[in-house]
Parts: structure tokens; sequence; C-alpha cells
């Protein structure tokens, strides 16, 4: 392969590589650094302290894709879903100082699930809950989500929810 050609090629998988990368949204000028604790509820449904997060969403996970013939769409049950978690966050997103500042974390969630959502595969529940999280405003871009160490599915049919906790990475 010719050398300019190499060079040429080099170069735009850098462009593109950097239009990939997402940048950092600061926090506005003169806005602190959240360093204190919230709680909300009595048992707590949503604790943050520092930049750590931990949330209770009160109804059945549900994946956002579902297949089709033509393709894939979201679900009903999933746009359900994630207009439960704006509305359930919204009431309590000041308390919390949210959005999190951009930063790397580990979202771990235990999905409970009811007998609709037993057969919901791991990956497709944590896209939906990032994607919901994204659109509550708890998080700018799911992107940040970077691990999700201790996520797991249980079958919960009295009681489905999710439990998740939004913990920094070292950077």
């Amino acid at each position: 392969m010719p050398v300019e050609f190499q060079k040429k090629v080099r170069a735009e998988l850098e462009r593109q590589a950097a239009a990939r990368a997402p940048v950092p949204n600061p926090a506005p000028a003169g806005a602190p650094a959240f360093t204190g604790t919230a709680v909300i509820g009595d048992p707590p449904i949503a604790r943050r302290v520092g930049d750590r997060l931990e949330l209770v969403l009160p109804f059945a996970p549900r994946t956002k894709k579902n297949s089709t013939t033509l393709g894939v769409k979201q679900s009903k049950a999933y746009i359900a879903y994630r207009n439960a978690v704006v509305a359930h966050l919204a009431s309590f997103r000041e308390q919390l100082a949210l959005p999190l500042p951009d930063r790397p974390y580990n979202l771990a969630a235990v999905f409970y699930t009811d007998s609709a959502g037993d057969q919901a595969d791991r990956f497709g529940l944590e896209q939906a809950l990032a994607d919901a999280l994204q659109d509550a405003q708890v998080i700018a871009d799911d992107w940040w989500f970077r691990t999700g160490d201790g996520t797991r599915v249980v079958s919960d049919h009295a009681r489905p929810r999710v439990e998740l906790s939004i913990t920094p990475l070292p950077v």
C-alpha cells in the first residue's frame, strides 16, 4: 500500500475516533461539587453520597428492543418503563443534585423481574436502564457507564423492581 494512502487512512481513523469520544460537560460556572449526603424516603428509595448514587425503581424492568420481521423497535413495555423511570426520578432530581458529573462509573443493578420479564436478557435490561437513566438526566451520557460489576437478574413476581448503585471508577 502506498505510504500516502496509509497516512490518509490513519488520519481519517483518528478523526473518526476523536468524533466518537465524548466531550465532558463541565459543571456550570461557580457550581460547587456535590460533597454531602442526600437520602430520599424511608426506607430509602434514593441515596447520594458524593458521586455515589443508589436508587430503587419500584416497577418491573423491561428491555428496550423487541424483534419484528422488519428489524428491531422499542417495545411499548419499554416506553412505559422509561417514562416511569423519568417521572419517578423527576420528583427528586434537584435534591440529589443530578446529573452526576461526567466521569467513568460502574452501574451495578439487580433486576427483580415479574413473570413477563423472566425471559429478558441481562444485557437488554442493562441497555434499557442506562438509556432510561440518561433520559431521566441522572447522567448526561450513558457512555460513562463503563462497567456493570454486580449486575444480575432475579425473579421476584411479588415485588418486581430495580435496585441499582452507580459508583465512580478510579480515573
